[in-house]
């Protein structure tokens, strides 16, 4: 039988973790860096945002349960444009602070780890291309990033 020590499980818990990302999940929010592109698969996708100012007076844990709903039953979905910062008060208690800004119906962006890198360094005020995955439920489209790319800021 071979002992396994809990610091050897949590150092390659944080090694697999580094390997899988690109840096944008294993730094705390103020540290993010602004970038030009991002992709998330889908596992990393679902992470709920670090920073109070996307989850507001939110649930975090019913915004992982959102994200990790719409990724799983949504369907595909891309948008080219802009987003607007809105309320953040959603009656389902998601956080959504972003919104698309569209002719059709908004889509409201579920503050998941992705949606922050692209909001810091005010990266969210550009022309945006964004891919990721929707779910309607009572009326509000629901929108979890996988991927992002700033074409013009």
């Amino acid at each position: 039988m071979v002992a396994v020590s809990t610091l050897s499980i949590a150092t390659a818990a944080t090694v697999v973790l580094l390997s899988n990302a690109t840096g944008a999940w294993a730094c705390p929010y103020d540290a993010i860096a602004p970038v030009e592109a991002a992709t998330a698969d889908e596992s990393i996708a679902s992470h709920v945002a670090h920073g109070a100012e996307l989850i507001g007076g939110n649930c975090s844990y019913t915004t992982g349960l959102m994200a990790r709903r719409v990724l799983g039953e949504g369907r595909d979905w891309q948008y080219v444009g802009e987003i607007d910062s809105v309320s953040n008060n959603l009656t389902t208690h998601v956080a959504a602070p972003f919104r698309t800004r569209s002719a059709g119906p908004a889509s409201y962006l579920v503050a998941t780890e992705l949606l922050e890198r692209l909001v810091t360094g005010k990266r969210g005020e550009a022309t945006l291309e964004l891919v990721g995955r929707s779910l309607e439920i009572d009326g509000v489209v629901y929108v979890v990033l996988t991927s992002f790319r700033v074409i013009n800021s």
